[in-house]
């Protein structure tokens, strides 16, 4: 299943040997790195944990696809996609990574959107219009005036 968020049989043969073969290469610097790679594999094949994944970029395709129609974040598709090319730092791979750049490509452009979509929506919501500001300065004014009339008194 793609579902990182679903149950998952931990005990899976290839997801177990996956875990234990890539835990000890440098790079995988973390168990949910170690974790995602894990599920993209066992969702190329099953049966058998290999780098035989760089031949069949259609599936490779549709496992990210099928990340993004499941409405992941495009930081969390663009992680996926980070941690595989990682484990596939490789010659064997070079086509493999050459043809993923266009996805970690469309997905950076994606993540961009999204930060930029976020900024938007905060500063749409929090900003205050000037009539609200100058209501705000109208009610704080008499406090203020009082507040430095009684420095100006204590000071010697």
């Amino acid at each position: 299943m793609v579902n990182r968020y679903a149950e998952e049989n931990e005990d899976s043969r290839v997801i177990q040997a996956t875990f234990n073969t890539r835990t000890n290469i440098d790079g995988l610097s973390s168990v949910l790195e170690v974790q995602d790679v894990a599920r993209f594999i066992y969702y190329m094949n099953a049966q058998h944990a290999s780098l035989d994944f760089v031949k069949d970029i259609e599936k490779v395709k549709s496992f990210f696809n099928k990340l993004r129609d499941m409405k992941l974040a495009n930081q969390t598709i663009f992680n996926y996609l980070k941690h595989v090319r990682r484990q596939c730092n490789t010659n064997s791979c070079k086509f493999f990574i050459e043809v993923t750049e266009d996805i970690q490509k469309r997905l950076s452009r994606g993540i961009s959107r999204e930060v930029v979509g976020k900024k938007y929506q905060a500063l749409m919501t929090s900003t205050k219009t000037p009539r609200e500001c100058k209501r705000v300065l109208d009610a704080a004014k008499p406090s203020f005036l009082k507040c430095i009339q009684n420095v100006k008194h204590s000071k010697v």
